[in-house]
């Protein structure tokens, strides 16, 4: 009962968290929006780190109703998200409406934090010897992907699919030009919650309707370059067999961990976890990072690409640069690190570089260091 009462105090941490600091904001508005966006990604992170911990005291003898294990972290999950749309509402002057709110708790909580505790039960059976445990690895997967996708639609991308107009004679133009066939092209309104994105998959491309505002020319061909080599490169597809290997790997581990104590197998299923969670962040970022270098190669003009990206997060207001340990968790790079890689292989100078992200000075005096830092190394080499 004492591992059950601690973890459940685990499970307040991101709650409390995400409560306190948003009492503790101050400066002006986007200071205070960069501070909340910051704080939004590593409560996140705090968040998966916290249902990790929790899944490992399956394997300790826990006097209460398994349902419960279930049920705890899906609660707490769902609190913090909620909090998060209530302060980001006055911090972020976000729409959302009651009814989209209760959509986005819902379906954030269904992915990663289900998904999660679906792939730990998987992880439990096998080191018990249950071939059945198998099963919940694919279930673990279609409620991710399920998730994902819906939550995207209650966050607003409701895809329209075009066959006329600047974006698809671009996209079409583009990616002919690129050797590859684009099947639908779609536009996404950005809705009540001012959605700026773009995305590809499976012979698609999309890009929300407020993309126009502040792109132009070589940049706006950037942006779509970019999604075109993720097609090009069959991204979704490799990321999803990168993933089925690393379950299989771990399901084979899991039987070597069958006559372990019980803290030995709570690390084995809280450590596998974040182990899935790290590999699927870390192969998006490698795949942002290749689209940047070669949708700059493939425009010739890496200063554009550059452009493009300073201009989605400054539109987006996103933070520029974030901690390590967030960062190994997010799906794509800080605006610092995709710079520097693309003024690395481009050949850029250190002041072109300062250039570009001049529009995040007054934001950044203190994070500078990261670019400087680059960029005297750069010069000495």
């Amino acid at each position: 009962m004492a591992y059950f009462v601690l973890a459940t105090s685990i499970l307040l941490l991101p709650l409390a968290a995400i409560i306190l600091r948003s009492f503790t904001l101050n400066g002006d508005q986007e200071n205070r929006s960069q501070l909340w966006i910051l704080h939004c990604h590593a409560n996140h992170v705090l968040s998966v780190v916290v249902v990790s911990l929790w899944c490992g005291i399956w394997e300790f003898p826990i006097s209460t109703r398994a349902f419960v294990l279930w049920l705890a972290p899906c609660v707490s999950v769902a609190a913090v998200r909620a909090t998060r749309i209530a302060v980001s509402k006055r911090v972020l002057e976000t729409r959302w409406t009651a009814s989209d709110s209760l959509r986005i708790v819902f379906w954030a909580t269904v992915s990663p934090t289900l998904s999660l505790l679906l792939t730990a039960r998987g992880i439990h059976e096998i080191s018990a010897r249950n071939l059945w445990g198998l099963f919940w690895f694919p279930v673990a997967g279609i409620a991710a992907l399920i998730g994902m996708v819906r939550l995207r639609s209650a966050q607003g991308m409701k895809l329209r699919r075009v066959r006329t107009g600047t974006l698809f004679t671009r996209v079409m133009h583009l990616s002919k030009r690129v050797g590859i066939k684009i099947k639908r092209v779609y536009v996404v309104p950005s809705g009540r919650g001012d959605l700026t994105n773009a995305f590809a998959s499976w012979g698609s491309v999309g890009m929300t309707d407020n993309f126009g505002e502040y792109l132009r020319g070589m940049e706006l061909d950037s942006v779509i370059a970019h999604e075109l080599v993720h097609v090009q490169g069959h991204h979704t597809r490799k990321r999803i067999l990168v993933l089925a290997c690393v379950i299989a790997a771990i399901a084979l581990l899991s039987l070597g961990v069958t006559f372990a104590t019980a803290p030995y197998r709570a690390m084995f299923i809280t450590f596998s976890l974040l182990a899935i969670l790290l590999v699927n962040s870390y192969t998006s970022r490698r795949y942002e990072y290749a689209c940047d270098q070669k949708a700059a190669e493939f425009t010739q003009s890496p200063q554009s690409m550059i452009r493009a990206l300073v201009a989605l997060y400054k539109k987006t207001n996103s933070p520029v640069t974030c901690g390590r340990i967030v960062e190994l968790f997010n799906s794509h790079p800080s605006l610092v690190h995709r710079v520097q890689a693309i003024a690395k292989v481009s050949g850029l100078p250190p002041d072109k570089v300062s250039e570009f992200m001049s529009p995040f000075e007054s934001g950044l005096r203190n994070r500078a260091q990261s670019v400087s830092g680059w960029a005297s190394s750069h010069h000495s080499r």
